[in-house]
């Protein structure tokens, strides 16, 4: 199956969030925001633009929960304020 994710990115274009302590861009063309842990959270502002249903899995990441309190998109299973599973 041939993706439709852009792989060109202009850095900077994604806002990095406080959380995180650096940005990179994957070959694939996803945006992580990397947190203090050493953990890749996809930028939610790359998601928003780049996501469609064909691509939605590209969001899936192994969450340590850096990313959950400025989340809106509500599938997250872990809360990053207590640490608990919901």
């Amino acid at each position: 199956m041939k993706s439709s994710i852009k792989k060109e990115v202009v850095m900077g274009k994604y806002p990095k969030p406080g959380w995180a302590v650096q940005q990179i861009v994957r070959s694939s063309g996803l945006v992580e925001d990397i947190c203090k842990h050493g953990c890749g959270h996809p930028n939610a502002a790359w998601l928003q633009e780049n996501t469609t249903e064909e691509t939605s899995y590209i969001s899936i990441h192994g969450c340590d929960g850096c990313c959950v309190p400025n989340c809106t998109c509500g599938k997250h299973d872990y809360c990053g304020k207590c640490g608990v599973q919901k």
